[in-house]
């Protein structure tokens, strides 16, 4: 797969806040877009919704109610 480095950046960036937006549940969206290594919150929001298409926030409830227990 042929891609540029500013792309697999960014990929990384995104993996590494999937993990933290499912992880850590007291960490805000800010504090997951900077501990991923965005500076910028539009940036990160926009980069997000492009490789994962849905919004960090979105992403956050799907992967929670997807893993809740039921009962």
């Amino acid at each position: 797969m042929n891609m540029t480095f500013y792309e697999y950046l960014n990929s990384r960036r995104v993996k590494k806040a999937e993990e933290l937006l499912y992880n850590t549940k007291e960490m805000s969206i800010t504090d997951v877009a900077m501990g991923s290594g965005f500076s910028s919150m539009s940036t990160f929001n926009r980069t997000f919704k492009m490789i994962k298409r849905c919004s960090p926030s979105d992403y956050r409830k799907i992967r929670q109610q997807a893993y809740e227990p039921e009962g």
